[in-house]
């Protein structure tokens, strides 16, 4: 659909480039491929703010009841479990970004629209902030301290249950880069991990996200180094397995997917930040993760009683031969969190051979 040129602070000008930014924003983030308001999507969108004021959403997840029933004629009175419930917050808060050109004559010596070329460089940022946020709060990135970079909430640490590492290495300072290396049997722990309960005693269980996929992002050193592994059952299995069994054609979480291996759609992702060793990154590593339904949550909020959830503002300055735009969005994101603990997160942290 092609934008009408209206004039700078038209309210038409500020409601159609709003829609074309939030039309244009998600669908090229990697995230939004797992976002959605059920709980079976691993990116579980709260949008109770969005209707009322607040900047702070509290979300609730249960545990697995214990114990194991009774049978035959066995009272059940007086052995009911208790259902348990754990809360968690995170904020919601403004994030902004502008561009700005100089003069009329900037219009007259270029064949673009520099309204238009703004616009494409404000989503290209957006898109880029939103899955920076994402990748960091996944895999637990707490070095990352500007919380612009991290869903504008701290990104919370991943607790040590919830980490493998390559090869032998027993933390991040032993991986190297001869023996600790990303490889498939490394997704194999975390699927069997899943399957086999480990966590049953603590009823915390890594549920499959919708269509029965788990999800995977590796930064492009670790995809490097599966593909490049010529030991049996490693990339030649990858590339038989990809993209087989379920409904592939119209699941979006295999949009811009890497390739599938065990049940789990692997994605190849440059923001995958370096292994925190003992508060500095280490050269030659990576994190990527692993996850499942309801990993993240992501809460949206309402700017001024507007439905758009991005908001675009134009400002002229010196006697209006100047302009700028900014586009601004109400939202936070975080890691799902139950007991202190990641919910559906497994960190994957490994040696890279590049860096």
């Amino acid at each position: 659909m092609a934008l009408h040129n209206f004039g700078t602070n038209d309210n038409k000008t500020v409601k159609v480039w709003s829609k074309a930014l939030e039309r244009e924003v998600l669908p090229a983030t990697v995230f939004s491929k797992f976002m959605g308001k059920t709980s079976d999507f691993a990116c579980q969108v709260k949008d109770e703010l969005t209707k009322g004021p607040g900047d702070r959403i509290r979300v609730t997840l249960s545990k697995l009841l214990d114990g194991s029933g009774v049978s035959g004629n066995e009272t059940l009175e007086g052995n009911e479990r208790i259902q348990s419930y754990y809360t968690q917050d995170f904020n919601i808060d403004q994030q902004r970004q502008a561009v700005r050109w100089y003069g009329r004559i900037d219009q007259q010596r270029v064949a673009f629209d520099v309204r238009e070329d703004a616009k494409v460089r404000l989503r290209d940022w957006w898109a880029d902030i939103l899955d920076r946020g994402f990748i960091n709060q996944m895999t637990g990135n707490s070095l990352e301290t500007d919380t612009n970079l991290t869903g504008l909430n701290t990104a919370l640490a991943t607790d040590s249950g919830h980490i493998i590492f390559g090869g032998t290495a027993a933390d991040v300072n032993g991986l190297d880069t001869t023996n600790d290396l990303m490889t498939l049997d490394l997704i194999d722990e975390c699927v069997e991990r899943v399957r086999m309960f480990k966590e049953r005693a603590t009823g915390e269980i890594i549920r499959p996200m919708k269509g029965g996929y788990y999800g995977c992002i590796l930064s492009p050193a670790q995809i490097f180094d599966l593909r490049t592994n010529t030991n049996t059952g490693q990339w030649l299995d990858i590339q038989k397995a990809a993209m087989t069994g379920g409904s592939v054609t119209d699941n979006p979480i295999f949009t811009g997917a890497h390739s599938v291996y065990n049940n789990t759609v692997i994605y190849e992702d440059s923001r995958c930040p370096k292994s925190n060793n003992s508060g500095s990154y280490k050269d030659n590593t990576r994190d990527g993760v692993f996850f499942g339904a309801q990993a993240m949550f992501i809460g949206f909020g309402r700017d001024g009683g507007r439905p758009e959830r991005f908001l675009w503002d134009e400002e002229t300055f010196d006697y209006k031969n100047e302009h700028g735009c900014a586009a601004s969005l109400i939202y936070g994101m975080e890691k799902a969190t139950f007991n202190s603990k990641d919910f559906a997160t497994i960190r994957i942290s490994t040696a890279t051979t590049g860096n």
